[in-house]
């Protein structure tokens, strides 16, 4: 199986092109610099890099590429941020392909609010990832890639000034906010392994190590006592899974981590945990019905479960006065559901578009996230409708395999 490896980056066209051995579980290095890599019976691998589609001879039976790449049809549109490629090949050599230009996935930080009305936030357009805005309203947590792996930024949004919170490019995403806006927990990639890190926000000390493991783990939320943080973390027998860590917080700049816990853990894939205002629920997404829906189930785990949307979900987030749940919707509608919390119960209204205009959906990460009023939220703007304008070109290409061969023999 082919598949493109990102770790330490979020450019694609820096990305590997690996390929997996389905019977002995090994990984091996196809070619390092591409993206979405097909092979095709004419004994090539066709992939995306720079905009341009290029070809590379393989020997299957040995899992080597042979030769040099050659650039074969260029414009082809893509998307470096999820790593996406509007191209296909049949068995039979016929190419078709959407023509345009690569997304960059740069754009501005706006507010939006439920009527569809932006407000700059960010006006400097940019590769922003995975925004979190603070407690008090006053600090946006941001990843912004700087060429090796995302780094932490922090918005001053009185003082519109940007500040470095990391600068080892270790790929450091997921920033979570204590309750008091002083300082975050976030996850970083470095050399193959997961660490979860505690930092002053103000970049007045140095990040204290939390957990590390050398399977994948995302930073999600925190406690509304700041005393637990919640993540998903892949294992290899039940895929992503939904744990706590407890801190022991007697002294804030130097956090004592206890053992983690399982709050669920299930053959479905779980994540994006998010705490209620009273630490009394977590709501996340699960693709137990086969696509990602939002539930909710109490904390400390106890019995009960309910489902929260109706047509897809994912990225919850709970309103600070503890009456709604927002969440995003596949098609970048954002969602909320009025609710209330009685006794051991979860009452769950209707899901209902918090606005019609929906948010721009750039990568697999989180795109939004809700100002502690609940009346507005931050994402980035993407083009205008969410759809890039223009005319949509599609191309065929016939007996594209003789090409190759000619190219490549």
């Amino acid at each position: 199986m082919l598949y493109t490896g990102t770790l330490g980056s979020t450019t694609s066209d820096d990305s590997e092109i690996l390929v997996l051995n389905l019977k002995t579980g090994q990984s091996k290095l196809v070619y390092r610099g591409g993206y979405n890599a097909r092979y095709l019976p004419s004994g090539h691998l066709v992939y995306v890099r720079q905009g341009s589609l290029f070809g590379l001879r393989f020997d299957p039976s040995r899992l080597e590429s042979r030769g040099l790449p050659v650039r074969l049809v260029d414009d082809v549109a893509a998307n470096l941020t999820s790593g996406g490629a509007d191209f296909a090949v049949s068995r039979t050599g016929t190419l078709v392909y959407h023509a345009g230009k690569t997304n960059l996935g740069i754009f501005p930080m706006v507010w939006i609010d439920s009527s569809g009305k932006t407000t700059p936030l960010i006006s400097k357009p940019d590769s922003y990832l995975t925004p979190r805005l603070s407690p008090d309203g006053r600090f946006l947590a941001v990843a912004i890639p700087t060429g090796g792996g995302p780094d932490l930024h922090v918005w001053d949004i009185q003082r519109q000034t940007l500040s470095p919170l990391t600068f080892n490019r270790h790929a450091n995403m997921h920033p979570v906010w204590t309750p008091d806006s002083r300082h975050l927990v976030f996850e970083s990639q470095w050399n193959g392994s997961y660490t979860l890190w505690w930092a002053r926000a103000d970049g007045a000390s140095e990040p204290r190590k939390l957990l590390e493991s050398n399977t994948a783990l995302v930073t999600s939320s925190m406690s509304p006592d700041g005393r637990r943080v919640a993540y998903y973390q892949v294992s290899a027998d039940t895929g992503s899974d939904i744990w706590t860590l407890p801190l022991d917080l007697s002294d804030p700049e130097n956090p004592k981590p206890g053992t983690p816990e399982p709050f669920l853990r299930t053959p479905s894939t779980e994540g994006n945990p998010a705490f209620s205002p009273d630490g009394r629920w977590i709501a996340y997404s699960s693709d137990e019905s086969r696509r990602f829906e939002i539930y909710v189930r109490p904390f400390p785990p106890g019995p009960g479960k309910w489902e929260i949307s109706r047509d897809g979900g994912n990225w919850a987030r709970f309103t600070r006065d503890g009456k709604q749940l927002f969440y995003e919707a596949a098609d970048g509608h954002i969602m909320v559901v009025d609710y209330q919390a009685k006794g051991v119960s979860f009452l769950a209204g209707n899901p209902r578009r918090w606005t019609e205009s929906p948010i721009y959906i750039n990568g697999t990460f989180a795109h939004y996230d809700v100002a502690p009023d609940g009346k507005r939220i931050v994402a980035f703007q993407g083009p205008a409708g969410g759809e890039e304008k223009g005319s949509v070109h599609v191309t065929l290409m016939l007996n594209f395999f003789d090409e190759l061969k000619r190219r490549m023999p």
